[in-house]
């Protein structure tokens, strides 16, 4: 899987931006908010209708003008050639009246649903805010399995979709229920799709978390340089159950048990909107005993395991992005990182500063040099 193009108008710095681009590695070189890292968001919201820098996306419209867009051409080996594209417009709108309304195309026809279009192109993306990855709370673990699982079983959109509204409104039932006891019946009918949904999520969950932990010791090894031995684990409530029979079981019995707990605080206190990943470095946790270059390592690791769990899953590797992230390792890491790499198609580079190493890969890459809205390829007329 490859992007052959982009088009962005609009959006971010980039008034109006053409890019082809083909298989192989791609260096995007430019000094600190020269664009290169929205180059990356675009391409990231294509797959996943969301930025991975901001909740709002009003901030991904030019300065002055009420919307953006970003299309992409990709090659992928199961569908042939998908055209993605993703319009934002300020103001409000009847099915967003807190933002931008957010229109998605697949080749050309608009689409309903925002899960009509994940998982159309897989992408995975490593950047300098990733620490957060292991230093930062359960829920952007739950974030990144779900940006995970979300691009190769679209099932799984619907069944998070789903799970999210039943605990909503189950929620909004649980703080009238001390006064209003009329409320238990119809807690009792959101129950049931917690119940289902929650099972559905987590079995999915569990599914990828053990195939992430065998990839993620692998890669680990060779970043540690055979040093360190890492292991992941998921920390779910309904952890024990085996299979979605178990778990539905599991679960049901777990609100039966927390309900005049859960009555008390307002809010549902167990279900895998509590799920986390637990990263441990010789049988220590990572996120309060590691040291920065062992956690930056642990969450590297972490998103290339992603990347071949994604790619057994789909049977095609994801286009890889790396924002800025080879400065932050030293070389033989930097170097480890290209080469685990090669069996990607496609893979997206960007830095500030070229150095010795990126030198000795450009021979065979195609190279940018990105500044102020405008992008230019090395050799090419024009960019």
């Amino acid at each position: 899987m490859y992007l052959k193009s982009l088009g962005l108008e609009h959006f971010r710095c980039y008034d109006r931006l053409d890019i082809d681009f083909g298989p192989g590695l791609h260096i995007l070189v430019g000094g600190n908010a020269g664009g290169k890292t929205s180059i990356l968001e675009a391409i990231y919201l294509l797959a996943s209708t969301k930025s991975h820098r901001t909740a709002q996306d009003r901030q991904l419209i030019q300065w002055e003008h009420d919307w953006a867009r970003a299309g992409g051409q990709f090659e992928t080996g199961a569908a042939g050639s998908v055209s993605l594209r993703v319009t934002l417009r300020n103001g409000k709108s009847a099915t967003n009246t807190d933002g931008p309304a957010k229109i998605v195309e697949v080749n050309s026809v608009p689409r309903r649903r925002f899960s009509d279009i994940i998982g159309q192109a897989a992408v995975v993306l490593f950047g300098p805010d990733d620490l957060s990855l292991i230093k930062g709370s359960p829920r952007v673990r739950r974030r990144f399995l779900n940006a995970g699982i979300s691009q190769v079983r679209s099932a799984y959109v619907d069944d998070l979709m789903r799970h999210r509204r039943a605990l909503r409104q189950r929620n909004e039932c649980l703080k009238r229920h001390a006064s209003e006891r009329s409320q238990a019946e119809i807690l009792c009918a959101w129950d049931s799709q917690l119940v289902e949904s929650a099972a559905s999520v987590s079995q999915a969950r569990e599914e990828f978390v053990q195939d992430l932990g065998r990839h993620v010791r692998t890669i680990h090894q060779a970043l540690s340089a055979d040093q360190e031995e890492i292991e992941i684990a998921y920390d779910s409530d309904l952890g024990k159950a085996v299979g979605r029979s178990e778990k539905r079981d599991m679960m049901r019995e777990l609100l039966e048990r927390s309900f005049d707990r859960d009555v008390a605080l307002g809010r549902t206190s167990r279900g895998p909107h509590r799920d986390e990943i637990d990263v441990t470095i010789g049988g220590q946790s990572v996120r309060s005993f590691g040291s920065q270059g062992q956690q930056r390592t642990a969450a590297l690791a972490l998103t290339l395991a992603q990347a071949q769990v994604i790619e057994e899953w789909r049977r095609e590797a994801p286009i890889l992005l790396l924002d800025d992230c080879l400065s932050e390792l030293d070389e033989a890491r930097a170097r480890k990182v290209l080469e685990l790499t090669q069996s990607v198609q496609q893979v997206i580079v960007t830095t500030a500063s070229w150095d010795r190493l990126l030198e000795e890969y450009s021979s065979g890459a195609r190279v940018f040099d990105v500044s102020h809205g405008t992008v230019q390829e090395r050799g090419a007329d024009a960019g």
